[in-house]
């Protein structure tokens, strides 16, 4: 049950753009982007309690008590929708908990992103926990050629609004390749035995013929390729010959 007493709390996302008049955001954008709020949320707070542990499949699952949101109103202006934080059984207002901490944490980088992009890397030292915010705020953001912004606010005058448009998108994805860059340019040919996607990092596993596996990061440009390829494949999925399908290709191994 949403309540209108914790506006620390609560986050309203904003849809800004001429092509969306009178708040008719597309469905499939409004859900993506919702879906990228969730899952920012979600990372923001396994970084809060320096979770180590593998996110992948339903990893998030153990967050669903303090940083799952609840839909609480639309605006249809401009389209704004506003959500609020699950709170865990038992929780009183002013209690610590990973949810509050993920809030403080999103805004943090963010108002760091726009202001002074070095300075992220001092609230979040732990370089898999900021590679992992920085990819959800990345799917927050409007692609490259999309003519409309998003506005996050928390409800509260904690926070100043961030504001992400596609050229915050362009900033983003060159922080998180340049140190990609420093690794070794190889070509790779081999078994396509791993693919991860949506879970952090963009990699796939390559097994060669002496059956030793390669981590390998695949190209943003790739992403929508490979997911398209995943979702085709039955589970288990069966050995693929990646030269069949994306390979050979420069990519950076992580050995």
């Amino acid at each position: 049950m949403v309540s209108k007493e914790y506006p620390r709390r609560r986050l309203k996302l904003r849809f800004l753009g001429e092509s969306f008049r009178d708040g008719q955001v597309p469905i499939t954008i409004l859900a993506e982007k919702l879906g990228a709020l969730q899952s920012l949320v979600f990372h923001a707070a396994a970084n809060a309690r320096h979770d180590a542990t593998v996110r992948r499949g339903q990893w998030f699952n153990k967050y669903r008590d303090v940083a799952e949101l609840e839909f609480h109103s639309a605006h249809h202006s401009d389209l704004v929708v506003e959500a609020e934080l699950a709170r865990p059984e038992g929780w009183l207002e002013g209690m610590p908990d990973a949810g509050s901490d993920a809030l403080d944490q999103i805004f943090r980088v963010a108002s760091q992103l726009h202001r002074q992009p070095e300075g992220i890397s001092r609230i979040l030292p732990d370089r898999a926990e900021r590679a992992f915010l920085l990819r959800s705020l990345e799917s927050l953001c409007p692609y490259l050629g999309d003519e409309y912004k998003i506005e996050l606010e928390n409800c509260t005058a904690t926070h100043p609004k961030a504001e992400f448009s596609a050229s915050t998108r362009r900033d983003i994805r060159r922080m998180l390749v340049e140190p990609e860059a420093e690794q070794r340019q190889a070509t790779i040919v081999g078994t396509l035995v791993k693919i991860h996607v949506e879970v952090g990092p963009n990699m796939i596993a390559v097994q060669l013929g002496t059956g030793q596996e390669i981590l390998c990061y695949y190209d943003e440009s790739m992403r929508d390729q490979i997911s398209n390829r995943t979702g085709s494949l039955p589970s288990p999925r069966p050995k693929c010959n990646v030269r069949s399908f994306w390979l050979p290709w420069p990519v950076a191994t992580s050995t």
